[in-house]
């Protein structure tokens, strides 16, 4: 029996579709192959534009650190890769290739996370720009700007600068980001009950031009009091209704660890109560945040810890050029910068406060970043440069 018309039709259609099929598939491998060729390009690119090795199996770098005196240990409850070599007394510290690539923290030029600046770059507006906002100030000790100092010691140094060496003022600076639609803040400051003198965020930012409605994101360098406790009204509802908001898991983790009372000091139980209450509040609209991602696009997040257990600094492009919002790395315009060895008066891990404090100026005055401190003077807007072993903080 001959086949008839119909299902001689019939026949071609199938196989014309069938033939469509493969040839939509072998399209679409082609194209995921490209795609993946042209992220790997781009990642190798990146690792070539800042100095890193691009053979993937080299499984350690080394990098020739300067000496830092409290840099003489790697604690691995952080996971991020940088550690001081014990027997050169902090000189030599190695970085382990799989942490560089999944924890993102930095370590001097080599690498700044996960992914690079110029990813990051290529996808903020040039016409972001950078303003810091005064939450306002109050004074401490000079023996409270670092820890377990003798403060005759600490006055030499501060004197040898020319710095005043009775009591030292802290300044509050709330990092604003105005950017296309987007108006993103670093921290919320204080707010009206940690001391007087500060909590003049809203107040500041009116100034600016900006309403509470306004700001779209708020990122955490940390969880202290007068990085996080103006993020509640006097309702206690979020100050930034608008907003979402963006803290470090690691932070977050350790605020809410079973232990955190046991191991703060008595009088810092506050700080824990405090984050613990306005972070619940905050958690329907709060995002947790790894080493290496980008909490909003365009910012990337570097673990910094040693301050804080998940502290973070924060690289964006603003104002035409690399900045990097520093929060508590660098607390003192003379002290961080002359003796980054020094322990900050609050730091929870002096050691490992030293070595990130250390590896983010090294980074910045190699590669002459922007850099903005939480506490420096002045709008903490400046540059870092090498003076000898140490630094010195210009503004700028």
């Amino acid at each position: 029996m001959e086949p008839s018309e119909g299902s001689t039709l019939l026949d071609s259609v199938v196989i014309t579709l069938w033939g469509c099929l493969i040839v939509a598939g072998v399209t679409l491998e082609v194209i995921r192959g490209w795609q993946k060729l042209h992220l790997f390009r781009e990642q190798r690119q990146s690792l070539r534009s800042w100095g890193a090795p691009t053979r993937l199996g080299r499984e350690r770098l080394r990098v020739q650190r300067g000496n830092v005196a409290a840099a003489t240990h790697c604690d691995s409850k952080y996971d991020i890769g940088i550690c001081a070599d014990k027997s050169t007394g902090g000189k030599n510290m190695t970085l382990s290739r799989r942490r560089a690539v999944l924890g993102a923290t930095l370590l001097g030029g080599a690498l700044f996370g996960s992914r690079m600046l110029p990813d990051s770059a290529d996808a903020q507006p040039a016409s972001a720009r950078l303003t810091t906002i005064l939450d306002g100030g109050f004074s401490v000790s000079v023996a409270s700007t670092a820890a377990n100092r003798d403060p005759n010691q600490i006055r030499e140094l501060l004197q040898s600068a020319g710095h005043p060496t009775d009591l030292a003022s802290t300044v509050l600076n709330v990092s604003l980001i105005r950017r296309g639609s987007d108006v993103i803040l670093f921290d919320c400051g204080a707010g009206k009950n940690f001391v007087p003198g500060t909590g003049k965020l809203v107040d500041g930012l009116t100034a600016a031009g900006v309403e509470p409605e306004d700001v779209t994101h708020v990122v955490f360098t940390h969880a202290h009091p007068d990085h996080l406790w103006g993020a509640l009204d006097e309702f206690d509802t979020p100050a930034f209704p608008k907003a979402s908001y963006h803290v470090s898991a690691a932070e977050w983790d350790d605020w809410f660890a079973t232990d955190i009372y046991q191991r703060l000091p008595e009088d810092r139980h506050s700080f824990a109560a405090g984050a613990q209450r306005i972070l619940k509040v905050l958690e329907p609209v709060t995002k947790r945040f790894k080493p290496g991602s980008e909490p909003v696009p365009g910012v990337l997040a570097v673990a910094a810890p040693g301050h804080t257990a998940g502290h973070f600094a924060f690289e964006v492009m603003a104002d035409g050029g690399p900045t990097l919002i520093g929060g508590d790395a660098m607390t003192h315009p003379v002290i961080s910068f002359l003796r980054p060895d020094w322990a900050g008066g609050f730091d929870s891990d002096p050691a490992q406060a030293a070595i990130t404090r250390k590896a983010l100026l090294d980074r910045a005055a190699t590669d002459r970043l922007r850099l903005v401190g939480y506490h420096l003077p002045n709008g903490g807007a400046g540059y870092v440069e090498r003076r000898g072993a140490a630094y010195r903080f210009v503004q700028g």
